[in-house]
């Protein structure tokens, strides 16, 4: 599949410079739906804007130079008719044989991108948890956003590094460790079930603030950890088993995978970068502490604390060298709550400021995301008042599902009873719960909050997993009933686009490349969910409108089905999502 925009972009580029003397970026974008086009470029207007107080080489207006670029415009296979609008735009046409090209292309297995990115070394670091502690909903979003943007980058083929930035090192293992032994003297020979977490870190922390005996013998074990005494080490590495074991039944859940790049992995780092940026005058003293001024930021970098310790910024500034530096990646993406930008764009600037990272060649985002309230637009918590833990979310979503699907089998009026077998209900189940929290997450706008809601989530109808799931099945039932004998020869003929709807079923499918170029670099995982979503609403009028099965166009239409299956199937897959085929 050939990135339309991208192909527009360097025709209408190659016009402009056959028409006036410069060298402008082309902008091309799809028009609105309410519109007869398919395309629109304001160059001419936007060369016209920018020239006009020069004399624009003598151009009279707008519409005049874009009659000029367009007399310019070189015959080409993708482009149809293009229309010089009144206030200068150019409105393009596509041809409608090129795209049903792509369409048989598609339906033959020819699945493979053409967009011209070139392949990088990229990082992304999300979830990141902290040990000892229990996954709750905040680590919801950085966990499937980041994920669904690895699997773009996956897909485009860049080689891309996941990494888990544990939160597993620090002041809170002293009393970790000390209650661990304290509680369980015999926790060596006889492992203690300290499977819940959250309860044995509250009762650490209490011990912590109520005992000054006990908070000063964390504070040695503390040294003892970071000195990597034996013992110490020992603790802490039956901690962080028990920790990680729990997190991976959260990723199993998820579909996740990830490495672990923990806080530890860079401690034997931190005494180096502090040499380094005390030697080449970036740490400076301050208060008995070695503080970062970074240019344009009011709050410095902590890169040693007054008492030796060194903090998440001395760990954030090791790590960005070892990620650019060491490791040669030419990005890396940090996905966090939006509360840290700050933070994060201090850390990019300190970076660049030392000489580790060099734009453009080199490349710091941080994806940013908003926070989830609970269904009263409030703070999401339990009804106790308490942290909302994130297996319980998951669990809590597979049983709605799970009493959705009972409920459908039961009353066939609220829609056709399902295919599945009873020991398929459970798998359902599973795949539509965490599919309908992934979903309605992803469609976000990332920096924006909501309300997190179960009765949206699983709606059936209207931009949900759960409606477009059972789209997609709707699809895999009709290829189904054909039977792969009629899809066979229905492959040697040619796609035509006759029906209005047929066209706009192709030329929306079409737009997957464009969509994903704009996806990687704006980190906008919500322009997938929307083209997923059009795609399917385009399908229904497609089909509303045109019988397939029996019609005299059979072998054109069974090729539009399969084409939507195979691109609906593949943006579920960069969703983090598994759809079922039977429903």
């Amino acid at each position: 599949m050939k990135s339309l925009i991208g192909v527009l972009k360097d025709i209408i580029s190659q016009a402009v410079s056959a028409s006036i003397p410069i060298s402008e970026p082309a902008v091309v974008t799809s028009a609105a739906a309410k519109f007869n086009m398919d395309f629109v470029s304001p160059i001419a207007l936007t060369i016209f804007n920018k020239q006009k107080s020069s004399g624009c080489f003598g151009i009279k207006n707008a519409k005049d130079l874009a009659t000029l670029i367009h007399s310019n415009i070189q015959s080409n296979p993708i482009v149809n008719q293009v229309e010089i609008a009144t206030n200068g735009f150019l409105n393009i046409y596509i041809n409608h044989e090129f795209i049903a090209g792509q369409i048989t292309d598609l339906a033959r297995g020819n699945f493979t991108l053409d967009i011209g990115l070139v392949k990088s070394k990229i990082l992304v670091d999300f979830s990141s948890p902290n040990i000892a502690k229990e996954m709750h909903v905040g680590h919801l979003r950085s966990t499937i956003i980041g994920d669904a943007i690895c699997r773009c980058l996956e897909f485009l083929g860049h080689d891309v590094a996941r990494v888990n930035h544990l939160g597993d090192w620090g002041t809170q293992f002293g009393m970790l460790l000390c209650y661990l032994a304290d509680k369980y003297p015999n926790w060596e020979t006889s492992a203690p079930d300290i499977s819940n977490l959250e309860e044995f870190y509250k009762a650490a922390k209490k011990e912590f603030d109520v005992n000054p005996e006990f908070k000063e013998r964390a504070r040695l074990r503390v040294v003892d950890l970071q000195s990597g005494e034996e013992s110490a080490m020992k603790a802490w590495r039956y901690i962080f088993k028990v920790s990680r074991e729990y997190l991976q039944i959260v990723y199993d859940r998820l579909d996740i995978k990830i490495e672990d790049f923990g806080e530890s992995f860079y401690n034997p780092m931190l005494k180096g970068i502090r040499d380094e940026l005390v030697e080449r005058g970036f740490a400076v003293e301050s208060e008995g502490a070695l503080i970062f001024n970074v240019e344009g930021h009011s709050t410095p970098l902590m890169v040693q604390k007054t008492d030796g310790g060194y903090g998440y910024d001395s760990t954030d500034l090791a790590a960005v060298k070892h990620r650019l530096v060491t490791l040669g990646m030419q990005r890396a993406i940090y996905v966090t709550d939006s509360g840290q930008s700050t933070h994060f764009y201090a850390l990019f600037d300190a970076a660049k400021t030392v000489g580790w990272h060099n734009p453009p060649s080199t490349r710091l985002d941080h994806a940013g995301f908003g926070v989830v309230l609970g269904p009263d637009g409030k703070k999401f918590k339990t009804r106790e008042g308490g942290t909302v833990k994130l297996i319980n979310l998951l669990n809590e979503a597979h049983d709605r599902a799970k009493a959705q699907l009972e409920k459908r089998e039961q009353d066939p009026s609220i829609g056709n009873r399902t295919h599945l077998t009873p020991q398929d209900f459970e798998i359902a189940a599973e795949v539509l719960g965490m599919a309908a929290i992934k979903y309605f997450d992803l469609k976000q706008n990332r920096i924006s909050t909501y309300a997190f809601s179960f009765d949206k989530m699983l709606d059936p109808k209207g931009n949900t997993a759960v409606y477009l799931i059972y789209a997609y099945a709707r699809i895999c039932s009709i290829l189904e009933k054909l039977g792969e004998e009629v899809i066979s020869e229905s492959l040697s003929s040619t796609c035509i686009l006759a029906d209005k709807t047929e066209k706009n079923l192709a030329l929306c499918i079409c737009r997957l490349p464009d969509v994903l170029e704009t996806v990687v670099d704006e980190l906008a995982l919500n322009k997938l969910c929307d083209l997923l979503y059009e795609i399917s609403t385009k399908f229904s009028e497609f089909y509303t409108k045109c019988r397939v099965i029996g019609s005299a166009e059979q072998s054109s239409r069974i090729q539009l089905c399969i084409a939507t299956k195979i691109v609906m199937k593949k943006i579920f897959n960069l969703l983090g999502i598994e759809p079922i085929e039977k429903i």
